[in-house]
């Protein structure tokens, strides 16, 4: 038979543990998440600094490398690489430089025409019999 007993002052029953317990248990959690949290903010923002720091140098880089390119395509430059490499490339003459206009608006029509005509067989035989 179950027995009624009363409450004694000052006892300990598993409620009262299981609730302390649980109570403990979720303070040392909360305390260790935000430990985590914080620990993981400061690696992020180390990782975030030595990314910055790769970025400057590949700007710095990427900036030596424009210049160098930009000295590299002039004239002279190629010159003296052709010079150096002795593949007797020079400059061309005027006589063999064709300078083209550029197109006016009015005419612009007039030239679309005459590369129709040209680019088209038939219509090109018919125009010169």
């Amino acid at each position: 038979m179950a027995r009624n007993r009363r409450r004694v002052e000052g006892e300990l029953t598993f409620s009262w543990v299981a609730t302390r317990m649980l109570l403990f248990f979720l303070v040392v959690g909360f305390l260790l998440g935000i430990t985590f949290l914080k620990r993981r903010n400061l690696k992020m923002g180390d990782e975030v600094a030595a990314l910055d720091r790769e970025l400057k140098l590949a700007m710095e880089e990427t900036s030596s490398l424009e210049t160098q390119l930009a000295r590299i395509k002039t004239p002279r430059e190629l010159e003296n690489k052709l010079a150096r490499w002795q593949l007797g490339m020079t400059r061309p003459d005027d006589a063999q430089v064709r300078r083209l206009r550029e197109p006016d608006a009015d005419t612009d029509g007039a030239g679309r025409a005459r590369m129709l005509v040209q680019a088209d067989p038939v219509r090109a035989a018919s125009k010169n019999p």
